[in-house]
């Protein structure tokens, strides 16, 4: 059964139909939610009398969780109507973010948090899967790369516009904003004109008992290992865990030391970054027909690391705006590339796994950079959050001369 036999969401041939418009906005909300708490959860936990350590323990439960759970999100996906878990899971995400507003004990809000993940991970998931019905076959991979683009919008407002609210009206109405931008995006949703293929296959498949589906092949959970940490795929996503480790650190960490050294409008970075990671993004497949995959990445990964080890220098809002303009230039360059790369090394019947293992490397990177660095900065100082974060771009790099720059000279990409 294909794609197009159920999937008649999108039969004009164009990317910009008003119900992937819809979507796009419902995108931009979910990562604004995304964007203010990863901002401002670490400033928060402190606020309540927690150390560096368990604000960066906060946000590795969270994403360790939302790992975790993906496999399961995308079983869920395959077997009921997205529509109708975009709205059951939303609105529950949506009641825990206020919920959050009139807590102030770190542990129920640690194992809450966590809890709430997995709803997060099927409401912005869902989203996203429904907004791939609405994107011709031909065009997917173009889609999905102006689909993204919402992310990119949230990094440019939500670090500034979460610090607004937290400096002038307090954290509650910081995650009143978070629980609105889901029921705005809720609101949008219910306006979808959504023929979900799942249904359709569903009412035909009873229409049409006679018919049976191919039987996929299973595997035993030690042939999924096996399969897991032997496929080419995974040196790549090593990659990019990596990089993740060292660049996430700046995300979490960097308000803490602006507040330390006394910079103020650190949000301005952040909206620096998001631009230059824009006009990568929207550059890179020039970039990489002109100099290569391995150049590209090779730029991408010096860029975050002179960003990464040079803010700790950093009093002042000149500087600092430099090195945002480098960390976006850099993950611009390297996160599209990289995920080309792993798409391109996966056999045809394992195109899914290659995007399961690249974003579960992206997120598991997240997840232990928080502890990771967390702990640093509560042992060795916020400073030296930046100088040890350093160290896993270069590990990456080390791992991209031992195996990835040979895959990428096969794929004569």
């Amino acid at each position: 059964m294909t794609k197009n036999r159920f999937n008649t969401n999108n039969l004009s041939g164009k990317i910009w139909t008003l119900q992937f418009f819809k979507v796009f906005l419902i995108a931009t909300m979910v990562s604004m939610v995304a964007q203010l708490q990863a901002t401002t959860f670490p400033l928060y936990v402190q606020s309540l009398g927690g150390n560096l350590v368990i604000a960066g323990l906060m946000t590795s439960v969270y994403m360790g969780t939302s790992a975790i759970c993906k496999p399961f999100v995308g079983k869920l996906l395959n077997n009921n109507p997205r529509k109708k878990l975009f709205f059951i899971f939303g609105i529950i995400f949506a009641i825990i973010l206020s919920s959050f507003g009139f807590m102030n004990v770190v542990l129920m809000i640690m194992i809450v948090r966590a809890l709430n993940a997995p709803c997060y991970s099927i409401f912005s998931t869902s989203a996203t899967t429904m907004a791939t019905d609405y994107i011709p076959d031909d065009r997917l991979i173009e889609g999905i790369g102006q689909y993204n683009f919402s992310a990119t919008i949230s990094s440019a407002f939500g670090a500034s516009l979460a610090l607004f609210i937290i400096d002038h009206f307090g954290y509650k109405y910081l995650f009143f904003t978070c629980s609105a931008f889901v029921v705005i995006g809720l609101i949008i949703g219910s306006t979808l004109k959504y023929d979900d293929p799942i249904i359709r296959k569903r009412e035909y498949m009873k229409e049409h008992p006679e018919e049976k589906e191919e039987v996929q092949k299973t595997y035993t959970f030690s042939q999924k290992m096996k399969t897991l940490f032997t496929t080419p795929m995974l040196f790549p996503c090593i990659m990019m865990f990596f990089i993740h480790i060292g660049a996430g650190g700046t995300v979490t960490y960097l308000p803490t030391w602006a507040k330390t050294v006394g910079i103020a409008g650190i949000g301005t970075f952040f909206t620096v970054q998001a631009i230059t990671l824009a006009i990568s993004r929207l550059t890179v497949g020039k970039i990489t027909k002109g100099i290569g995959s391995r150049w590209t990445l090779m730029i991408g990964i010096i860029c975050v690391e002179i960003c990464m080890f040079g803010i700790r220098f950093c009093t002042s809002m000149a500087p600092i705006i430099c090195l945002g303009l480098l960390l976006g230039f850099g993950n611009g360059l390297i996160q599209p590339t990289m995920h080309a790369i792993v798409v391109m090394l996966a056999p045809a019947e394992e195109k899914g796994m290659a995007n399961s293992i690249f974003a579960m490397s992206t997120e598991a990177g997240a997840c232990v950079c928080s502890l990771t660095l967390g702990i640093i900065a509560q042992k060795l100082g916020i400073q030296n959050v930046f100088s040890y974060g350093a160290i896993f771009p270069l590990v990456s790099l080390i791992v991209y001369f031992a195996k990835v720059r040979g895959q990428i000279k096969e794929l004569k990409i």
